[in-house]
């Protein structure tokens, strides 16, 4: 962490924690080197990433992103996102990953209700964790009725 200050900022509109971490990203040297200098000669495209609902894009494109920043590899580019835009990191993550990886390391298995079942005893019992919108009953009720067991709650 640096305990230099950073220069003023070339824009109202950059907020100054963006500001503080584009600085502490160019002093991470390599691509980076200067990179909080070059955004004052070419602030409307910075802009324009910074208004985006999907400033990733913005950062990508040759035509509309800073081109210091459409020089860089897709990882470096989630550094100056995190940096500008950190709200919009974990989507940009996800897709990085997916594109990356394969969207095999992004998209969660369905659930194995039989298998799970298998793994568990009267010592070991299921048990659900639930997020808005998940309702396992019908699943657990027809995998009941096959093996005709009774739910009691």
């Amino acid at each position: 962490v640096s305990m230099e200050d950073p220069p003023a900022k070339p824009a109202d509109w950059i907020e100054p924690q963006a500001w503080s971490e584009l600085f502490r990203l160019s002093l991470v040297g390599g691509p980076f080197t200067g990179i909080h200098k070059k955004v004052k000669d070419e602030l409307p495209r910075w802009r324009a990433a910074y208004d985006s609902a999907t400033p990733m894009a913005v950062l990508s494109d040759t035509d509309q992103g800073p081109q210091v920043v459409t020089a860089l590899t897709p990882f470096q580019r989630l550094l100056v996102l995190r940096c500008l835009r950190p709200d919009r990191l974990i989507p940009a993550v996800h897709n990085y990953v997916a594109e990356e990886l394969g969207e095999k390391f992004v998209t969660p298995p369905p659930f194995d209700l039989a298998g799970s079942y298998s793994d568990s005893t009267s010592t070991t019992p299921l048990i659900f964790v639930l997020s808005p919108g998940a309702d396992p009953f019908q699943a657990l009720n027809k995998f009941a009725t096959e093996r005709a067991k009774d739910i009691k709650s």
